[in-house]
């Protein structure tokens, strides 16, 4: 209805205005005009005048609502989570949204009128480029991650989405589309420095190139402008790499360790190293957790070190602050424990000259990766050490080769050039005592006979000192050997030396062993005729020999009343001619036991000895359960 009459107002208008002039040439003047047709006019007049009022009534409806739709159209515009721009075809801005503007830190007015290439990382201008040479060829929409330099000059990752538009002026530009991806972009570069560097701590060279390795790799890809790691070496916590830091910040910062006056380390109450800074306190683990530049794993971290400055020295925890990372105009610093379990071997440190560097998430990302770090650091120290451990072993290996060459040779001279005269001065020793036999001088006799003694008494010795020097030369083929049947044939064999004694055996269940038989019974010889030798005192000798089953090992012992021996000496025991009593009180070479610990050890087993003065000993060696299967 409205808009019939709004269709038909400008021909009334007309008709109207038509009419009344010709009313006023029929009357000539307006007074002459009869009562009715003035009526009719001015009736026609405010029916025109209302819907002239209606009409603008419509108007200001449909403007508040085209108000409404564009106050709409600025928030869904400006509010929008992604960046929009508008360009021209010079790559020129000529729209952004609000969004757009906050992430270049930027106020929107200051974007107008700028080239969008001002805000495009210099190393991915060529990128973007290409994308938009290929959106002009295809005339389809193109994409490409590339990175964006903020007014404060910090980069950060976009995704770009841009189409082809045409401008109000028919002009051919682009619309772009500006997604935020530094978070996902963060997270694979993390996700890949891990997997380098743990590629690294896996890698052969040693721990040194290792470390450097570390360092290089953390700095380039987070782009601090100090990395370095502090570890355990000697009694203080150096830097063995970095990469940023200056000779003047390391000559002051290398050292953590407080010394005293001699130059001696100083410890803690607790008995460890007293370390200074707040490097020591992280590597103390004296960390308080409720503090916010501490966190719940033991690290350090702050955007804004110079705040340390403000502390009041009753409320700095820090032994011996220097601030120096905050006097080298570092802002953002955090330190990493490096920890291998419960240990903390050191420290990975992070430094920026910049504020805000860090996050929570950076921050909790190093640390499960200094965890990664400290086991393969401790694991590459070990492997390290190992290996100089087995160069040790090799160049003692040498030596022994060497030794036992030398060996070899010194047996052969006792074999071959000490038996000689020896059997020359044995020789002589008797043809001077069968000659003497029919003469009258005794003492001359006598002194045949201890020539005689001491011949015998020496060639012993030799056959006991080879005897031992050339023990585990040769391989020891081992089989099972029934222990009872080796102690009777060792028993018989020192049968002699019972003649006239009284002596009771006390021999328990014994068991089969596995062993090289010739070697044992040489055991079983030497600790039985002891057994004999220092029970010659007693008036009923007590022998006993048994042995104890264990879980990995048996083991056998041989027991007497004998004269014993004092405890404090027992080391002394075992040892090439370690003797506790003297020839005059018993017999003997010294070699004995010695030959016993090592039979023993090279069937790997054990040797000890117990006993007490004029109360006996017991001697014990054990041989493992385990075989070999033949």
């Amino acid at each position: 209805m409205a808009g019939s009459k709004k269709g038909k107002m400008p021909d009334d208008r007309s008709d109207l205005r038509r009419r009344a002039d010709e009313v006023l040439k029929q009357y000539g003047e307006l007074d002459k005009i009869p009562p009715a047709d003035l009526n009719r006019i001015v009736h026609e007049l405010q029916m025109h005048k209302i819907e002239l009022e209606m009409q603008n009534d419509e108007l200001r409806r449909v403007q508040q609502d085209l108000e409404i739709s564009h106050e709409k159209y600025f928030d869904l515009y400006n509010l929008a989570p992604v960046g929009y721009f508008s360009l021209n075809e010079k790559g020129i801005i000529l729209e952004a949204n609000l969004t757009a503007a906050t992430l270049l830190g930027e106020e929107m007015s200051n974007l107008v009128r700028q080239p969008l290439s001002r805000f495009i990382y210099r190393e991915d201008q060529d990128l973007y480029y290409l994308c938009h040479k290929k959106l002009v060829e295809t005339n389809a929409k193109q994409a490409c991650e590339i990175r964006m330099v903020r007014r404060d000059g910090t980069t950060f990752w976009v995704r770009i989405d841009i189409i082809l538009a045409r401008g109000f002026d028919n002009t051919m530009g682009t619309r772009m589309v500006l997604i935020d991806i530094s978070e996902r972009k963060q997270a694979e570069c993390r996700q890949a420095l891990s997997a380098e560097i743990l590629g690294i701590l896996n890698d052969p060279p040693d721990i040194d190139n290792a470390i450097d390795h570390t360092i290089t790799a953390i700095k380039r890809d987070m782009g601090f402008d100090a990395v370095g790691i502090r570890l355990h070496r000697g009694d203080d916590f150096p830097y063995v790499a970095q990469d940023g830091f200056s000779k003047e910040f390391l000559l002051a910062e290398n050292t953590l360790a407080v010394r005293n006056q001699n130059g001696g380390v100083c410890m803690d109450k607790d008995g460890n190293i007293s370390l200074e800074c707040t490097c020591g306190l992280v590597i103390s683990g004296r960390t308080d957790p409720s503090n916010p530049v501490f966190t719940p794993r033991g690290s350090f971290w702050t955007n804004k070190a110079s705040i340390l400055l403000e502390l009041p020295i009753d409320q700095d925890p820090r032994l011996n602050p220097r601030n120096r990372c905050i006097h080298e105009g570092f802002q953002s610093v955090a330190l990493i424990p490096l920890r291998a379990g419960n240990q903390i071997g050191g420290i990975l440190q992070l430094n920026d000259r910049q504020p805000n560097r860090f996050t929570p998430e950076i921050i909790s990302y190093f640390e499960d990766l200094s965890i990664i770090i400290g086991i393969a650091l401790a694991r590459k120290l070990a492997e390290d050490e190992m290996a100089g451990a087995k160069r040790r072993s090799d160049s003692l290996n040498l030596e022994l080769e060497v030794a036992n060459e030398d060996l070899e040779a010194f047996s052969y001279s006792v074999s071959h050039d000490l038996r000689a005269p020896l059997r020359h001065m044995t020789g002589f020793a008797k043809l001077l005592k069968k000659r003497m036999e029919d003469q009258q001088d005794e003492k001359s006799r006598q002194y045949a006979l201890l020539i005689a003694d001491a011949s015998a008494k020496m060639e012993r010795l030799i056959d006991d000192l080879l005897s031992y020097s050339l023990l585990g030369r040769e391989e020891m083929p081992k089989k099972e050997v029934s222990l009872s049947q080796l102690l009777k044939e060792s028993i018989d064999e020192v049968s002699q030396d019972m003649k006239g004694r009284d002596i009771i055996w006390k021999i328990g269940e014994l068991p089969i062993v596995y062993c090289e038989p010739t070697m044992l019974k040489l055991v079983l010889v030497n600790l039985i005729a002891n057994a004999v030798k220092f029970t010659s005192n007693r008036t009923r000798a007590e022998i006993e020999i048994a042995c104890n089953k264990g879980e990995s090992e048996v083991e056998c012992f041989v027991k007497d009343n004998g004269v014993g021996f004092d405890m404090e000496h027992v080391d002394r025991l075992y040892g090439v001619f370690q003797r506790l009593h003297t020839q005059t009180e018993f017999e003997g070479t010294g070699i004995g036991l010695a030959n016993v610990r090592r039979i023993i050890a090279l069937h790997g087993g054990r040797t000890r000895a117990e006993g007490s003065v004029g109360k006996g000993a017991t001697f014990y060696f054990s041989l493992p359960n385990h075989r070999e299967r033949l």
